[in-house]
């Protein structure tokens, strides 16, 4: 079984890359949904889009996995609470 304990150098690594994550992700979905008007091809552009988006999000979930698996639960829960700020916030669905 693997050893859950992690130093808080790496966690504070992880937490950072989760609400950076977040962010990004969240600037993408709208960069989108403002270009949306613009694209000819809507359906190829979102499809496109939110392939990028989980791409990008798997990415740095499986790079933070490898190092040790409680580190993605350090991002992951970062990622959401970022996104849940930043809907609150902004008004923004994403």
């Amino acid at each position: 079984m693997t050893e859950l304990r992690l130093s808080l150098d790496l966690m504070i690594w992880a937490i950072l890359c989760g609400i950076t994550l977040s962010c990004l992700y969240c600037a993408i979905l709208w960069y989108s949904v403002r270009k949306l008007p613009h694209i000819k091809h809507k359906g190829l552009f979102l499809f496109l889009s939110s392939v990028f988006r989980l791409v990008l999000f798997g990415i740095v979930s499986v790079s933070l996995a490898t190092r040790h698996p409680a580190l993605l639960l350090c991002m992951f829960a970062a990622f959401v609470i970022t996104r849940l700020f930043i809907v609150k916030k902004k008004g923004v669905a994403c």
